[in-house]
């Protein structure tokens, strides 16, 4: 059977999530044709979403990850400038980090920010986007980054170059694991900056969606900052908080009364 037809074959399967089929066919195409690239790209990409994007109950563990560091870099030993491949090498390198995280080890948490950067997963404009983002705080600040591209190469800067070691980074889709949100708390010794967080460690573990309508939140306003920012007798913001989740299961409370979608505030949102 034709190489890219199976590649064509591949990739349909993995637009719609039956990631074992895709890789299986990419399998029988590596045995087609070992010298392609871009085979072994897709199966490092695609046994990568296998492992963290569907989120697999059971049956992942370091193994999963030598594979697809091995499918990766036998792509960028093919083709050096495989830019995706580079990507994704990052990419399971960041998925190791957080496990370090977890496991609050230190050593393996900079090992795998190292092993990214040595393998070019951070190129040189995004070291100097990185730079600049951190540049960009005031001292001891608190960044929310985006995703993995702001969040690792800033991770690595601190680990490794120990640039601006006073910020405090969070990955925002972070922030509604209670492992993450407790690690934060705790911090890790010549690593990761503990911050404040009033939450006690039984309501950390305890972090789920809630019920919610519509509701505004007053945030007071230090004196400090009235102040500095010339605020004059106004000392809250008022934040409209909206529930982001949704049921089609209707409920009514009480006797007589129209029942409508329950509507939920996600942990995110929540934090």
């Amino acid at each position: 059977m034709d190489t890219k037809f199976i590649k064509d074959q591949a990739l349909q399967k993995f637009k719609l999530e039956h990631y074992n089929e895709a890789i299986q066919l990419l399998e029988q195409a590596a045995k087609n044709n070992p010298s392609d690239p871009e085979i072994y790209y897709y199966l490092g990409w695609f046994n990568h979403y296998n492992a963290y994007d569907s989120r697999p109950l059971k049956g992942y563990n370091y193994e999963n990850s030598e594979k697809i560091f091995t499918y990766l870099d036998k792509a960028l030993q093919l083709n050096p400038n495989y830019g995706d491949a580079k990507y994704f090498y990052g990419a399971e390198c960041s998925g190791n980090a957080f496990k370090s995280m977890q496991n609050y080890d230190l050593d393996k948490l900079k090992y795998f920010y190292k092993k990214a950067f040595d393998k070019g997963a951070y190129p040189d404009w995004l070291l100097e986007y990185g730079r600049n983002f951190l540049k960009s705080a005031e001292p001891n600040a608190i960044i929310f980054a985006g995703g993995n591209a702001d969040f690792d190469v800033c991770s690595y800067l601190q680990l490794h170059e120990n640039f601006r070691t006073d910020i405090t980074l969070i990955p925002i889709g972070n922030i509604d694991r209670p492992w993450y949100v407790k690690f934060l708390k705790d911090g890790l010794e010549g690593g990761v900056k503990k911050i404040h967080i009033s939450l006690t460690d039984v309501q950390i573990k305890d972090i789920h969606p809630f019920k919610w309508k519509p509701t505004t939140v007053a945030i007071k306003v230090s004196e400090e900052d009235q102040k500095k920012y010339n605020l004059g007798i106004k000392n809250t913001f008022n934040w409209e908080v909206n529930p982001d989740l949704t049921s089609d299961r209707m409920h009514a409370k009480s006797e007589n009364e129209i029942a409508s979608k329950r509507s939920y505030l996600s942990p995110q949102r929540a934090i």
